[in-house]
């Protein structure tokens, strides 16, 4: 018989009447048509077949050939790993659809560790690379810096894809939380130790980026891959600030809720300590070309010195002018970034009342910073990073509530004639509460409230309490008044009561986030309820 397979004529035999011949032509067909791996598998060849990276039909059934050798054969097992992660690799960073689409980085290279020797610089490469990938926490230093050669190119490159997707979720939120959540992430982050604000987390996960992608790739298959990446970065950190956080510590912790915590806080800072005043900007990073570099970098806070504190207390015109105009000049500079940031039409400025500070000397820093043309005046609460709240430097509209300081602490007064209603009575025992009896009636009504005031506890919510009494009056302003009667009280007196109103009960200060921009006070939690004008006669 001469049947017809695939165009030839076959002869059927028989074999010593042991074996059909139809039996070994079916096996032989099998083999060579049918059953190709049955063919043992030639590690060189495959080798070569998978270093072209076609990621085609031929590429993905060679490493699948090599992924099942592996699991008896050291050898297999690392070209699978570095096929794998290269397939993974350029997958990832081009957005390709194939058979790599679906796979988690993570998973990935979870698997791949199990197949290695779990003592080698490749296992611990990947392992920190499943560990960047998956948030686990785990030196991530080899992933960032591979010690495995073969595998080094498309480490970086799954590195960087997951250091990308990090700053994608992270970048646009507030400041304050932008760290912690990059941190979550990327648990075993490698950050030093520095007191340096340019050094901290978030500029060191950017700096890491950069770095990444300024390294070469050999493997000429992962060229593109790397390429499309830096197109990434550019496009999500180019034409960007990225201002980061900075703190002085107050000699006590601040526990109360109120102040904003979830905005940002203005670049141009001032400080001052026991021998000048400082003028700098928050360390603000910026991207070209997958270069970083500190905007200003010579003013990072907390800056240079513009005035002496002897200059300072003497209240010197000419020192005084110099100060101005060193406001004026940073501020102008600074302005293109607050309209980035937060589209403010005028500077801004952040001033950190530090401890040892007096009145005066806030008043002398107050006035500086108007006269200079910037009328967004904000203290930042020291003890909590990238917090901060408003005030008024003039008086800008009509104000009902006065505080009036002294030595011992303060009196809170009304212009208008206030019935007492039982909130009054509801003050803390530390409030003392004056009332006077009506002339013409028999209703009681109120003189002010006096309360008393340390350096360890402030004012403890006593002037927060006086302010909720009084705002069951809505018509009230929450503009409030602070008056002083001697210059020579310390700033933090100034500064306790002036973050108690801000802590004014009810609702928010109309229209605050549009009269400060920056400030930011989501739904109907503590904020800013009141704004304290200060050194207003």
């Amino acid at each position: 018989m001469y049947p017809n397979f695939l165009g030839y004529n076959v002869v059927l035999v028989e074999w010593d009447n042991k074996m059909p011949a139809r039996l070994f032509l079916t096996a032989i067909l099998l083999l060579l048509f049918g059953c190709g791996d049955l063919v043992p598998l030639n590690l060189s060849k495959a080798q070569e077949q998978l270093d072209k990276l076609e990621l085609d039909e031929a590429f993905f059934k060679t490493y699948a050939r090599v992924v099942d050798a592996s699991k008896t054969n050291p050898e297999a097992a690392m070209l699978a790993a570095r096929a794998g992660l290269r397939a993974l690799a350029k997958t990832k960073a081009e957005s390709l659809e194939n058979a790599f689409s679906s796979q988690k980085t993570a998973d990935f290279a979870g698997k791949i560790f199990e197949t290695l020797s779990p003592d080698s610089a490749e296992a611990q490469t990947v392992y920190a690379l499943h560990a960047m990938s998956s948030g686990i926490l785990a030196d991530l230093e080899p992933a960032l810096s591979p010690q495995s050669e073969a595998l080094a190119d498309s480490v970086r490159i799954l590195a960087i894809v997951r250091l990308l997707e990090v700053l994608d979720t992270t970048i646009d939120l507030p400041e304050t939380s932008q760290a912690d959540t990059a941190l979550k992430m990327l648990p075993g982050f490698p950050v030093p130790y520095s007191m340096d604000f340019r050094q901290t987390a978030y500029p060191q996960i950017i700096k890491t980026l950069s770095n990444l992608l300024s390294l070469p790739v050999k493997d000429p298959a992962l060229s593109g891959s790397l390429s499309n990446l830096k197109q990434i970065a550019e496009k999500m950190l180019g034409n960007r600030y990225i201002p980061n956080l900075v703190a002085m510590q107050l000699p006590r912790e601040i526990p109360q809720p109120w102040g904003v915590k979830t905005g940002r806080q203005p670049v141009t800072t001032l400080a001052i300590n026991q021998e000048a005043l400082y003028l700098g900007i928050r360390p603000v990073l910026t991207w070209k070309d997958q270069k970083t570099a500190f905007y200003l970098d010579d003013y990072s806070f907390p800056g240079k010195a513009i005035a002496d504190l002897e200059e300072l207390n003497q209240a010197s015109p000419d020192s005084l002018s110099k100060a101005i105009q060193a406001v004026r000049d940073l501020s102008s500079q600074t302005l293109p970034i607050e309209q980035s940031l937060v589209d403010a039409k005028a500077p801004r400025i952040l001033i950190f009342v530090s401890q040892g500070l007096t009145a005066a000397q806030l008043r002398t820093i107050m006035f500086i910073a108007l006269e200079a043309g910037v009328e967004d005046l904000n203290f930042a609460i020291s003890s909590v990073p990238g917090a901060f709240f408003p005030v008024f430097g003039k008086e800008v509209e009509h104000s009902d509530i006065t505080v009036h300081l002294s030595a011992v602490g303060c009196r809170v007064t009304v212009q208008e004639r206030t019935e007492i209603t039982e909130a009054f009575k509801k003050v803390p025992e530390h409030v003392k509460l004056s009332t006077t009896s009506g002339k013409s009636d028999d209703k009681e009504y109120f003189v002010h409230f006096e309360m008393p005031w340390n350096q360890n506890t402030g004012f403890n919510n006593g002037i927060v309490r006086a302010l909720a009494a009084l705002g069951q009056d809505a018509k009230l302003s929450r503009v409030v008044k602070v008056v002083l009667d001697k210059a020579e009280l310390p700033a933090q007196l100034v500064y306790d009561a002036a973050f108690e109103i801000v802590g004014f009960p009810g609702k928010h200060f109309p229209d605050v986030e549009i009269r400060f921009p920056g400030v930011r006070c989501p739904g109907v939690s503590p904020c800013v309820g009141g704004i304290p004008v200060l050194f207003v006669k």
